[in-house]
């Protein structure tokens, strides 16, 4: 049985290299049609380069329903869509993010002890994300259901005031690698 099945797929391969070798012949046979080609081909490269850089681009979703206060620690949560593969590349995307979005100054100032997890945007934990379940929700700085999705988390270093602790993971089974990572908050 396995045998039959490598020859018809062995003939259904044969048979589109050869409808594209003769597509191939085909259009080299005027110049026109390679003009076309080849204009065709730079269009739909143009096109993936604009996909993957501009709507494919890193982009952060605080859950601001999420964010929970105990005793002057502050958990907050946000969804990461499109994260980099490259553990350097989100490291600089979500230290840019933290010193002008999260306010990290106000929180010192405050006495506040912050922990902001980011989580990569799953089917599980999407942007607009609201918790419904009591054993999967944000309450808490251990999350039951959404603990793979964590990629990055930052928190104060309680010893100092302008030194956090920033760390960074690809996927759950990484391991975790850490940044350094300073808030001027005087200045």
């Amino acid at each position: 049985m396995e045998i039959i099945l490598i020859l018809f797929l062995l003939i259904i391969l044969l048979i589109v290299l050869y409808f594209i070798f003769r597509l191939v012949k085909w259009i080299f046979k005027k110049k026109i049609r390679i003009k076309w080609v080849l204009t065709l081909l730079g269009v739909f490269v143009l096109i993936v380069i604009i996909d993957n850089v501009v709507f494919n681009k890193t982009k952060f979703f605080p859950l601001e329903s999420e964010t929970s206060f105990d005793n002057g620690n502050v958990h907050k949560h946000i969804v990461i869509a499109n994260p980099s593969k490259n553990l350097d590349s989100l490291a600089y995307s979500v230290r840019r993010y933290s010193k002008t979005s999260s306010n990290l100054c106000e929180m010192v100032e405050n006495n506040y002890y912050l922990t902001i997890f980011y989580y990569k945007e799953t089917w599980d934990t999407p942007r607009d994300f609201k918790s419904n379940d009591d054993d999967c929700n944000f309450d808490s700085e251990y999350i039951g259901c959404h603990t793979d999705d964590i990629i990055c988390v930052l928190e104060k270093d309680g010893k100092q005031q302008d030194k956090w602790k920033f760390r960074v993971r690809k996927n759950r089974d990484s391991d975790w690698v850490h940044y350094p990572f300073e808030v001027k908050c005087n200045e």
